[in-house]
């Protein structure tokens, strides 16, 4: 981190940097729907001080190695100019869907749906009129993954988007059906039942899979 040393590139760096475009760019060609693709590292690519225009081709080297190159450095520098405290909020205001309305109030939270382990948001753009569609995944050591589901050009309804919840859960429901087939002596009915009772159970206690079967989403 040397070279970088005369810079701070903190939260409140990023607030006052971030450039929309360049945002928008970014989550566009990164990989929709890939959970180890994270979007706060598009964030922070769109707040460096540094862009692609800034690595020219040469013989030598790839611009493109130099710039993803950069950006690495820029990341491992962000964690180390910010506080363990502020790490900490930083990783609620993801979890909660808040982090980007936080950076820039050109973004709104429109939906929370939140399970024990999982959180889905719908948040909304002013200047290119978008909705984006983010999960997060927590895991036992507290690490987030946070990355981009969907991207559209209209406000989806919470049916909608539940609709797209449970399609992402697909895999992790035939997990669970496995593993109950395999290891107690449940119906095949019993054991979809007790999915449907406990996978979209909110910290508060609502069921969102009965509210939608009800259509009272």
């Amino acid at each position: 981190m040397e070279k970088f040393k005369n810079i701070k590139f903190d939260l409140a760096c990023i607030k006052k940097n971030l450039n929309l475009d360049r945002l928008f760019n970014a989550l566009e060609h990164w990989e929709i729907g890939d959970p180890f693709v994270n979007t706060f590292d598009a964030i922070l690519e769109s707040a460096s001080p540094k862009t692609r225009d800034d690595f020219p081709m040469n013989d030598e080297s790839p611009a493109e190695d130099d710039y993803w190159e950069y950006q690495e450095d820029m990341r491992k520098k962000f964690y180390c100019d910010i506080s363990e405290k502020t790490h900490k909020i930083i990783l609620k205001d993801i979890w909660y869907g808040q982090i980007l309305p936080k950076i820039n109030k050109n973004f709104k939270r429109e939906y929370l749906f939140m399970f024990d382990t999982q959180s889905h948001i719908l948040i909304s753009s002013k200047k290119n009129k978008k909705f984006y569609f983010f999960t997060s995944l927590k895991k036992n050591n507290g690490i987030i993954n946070f990355y981009l589901d969907s991207i559209h050009s209209k406000k989806i309804n919470k049916k909608e988007m539940f609709q797209l919840i449970m399609d992402i859960n697909i895999k992790r429901q035939d997990a669970h059906m496995k593993e109950y087939e395999e290891n107690s002596d449940l119906s095949i009915e019993e054991i979809e039942q007790l999915w449907d009772d406990t996978a979209y159970i909110s910290p508060t206690g609502i069921n969102y899979f009965k509210l939608y079967r009800k259509n009272k989403l």
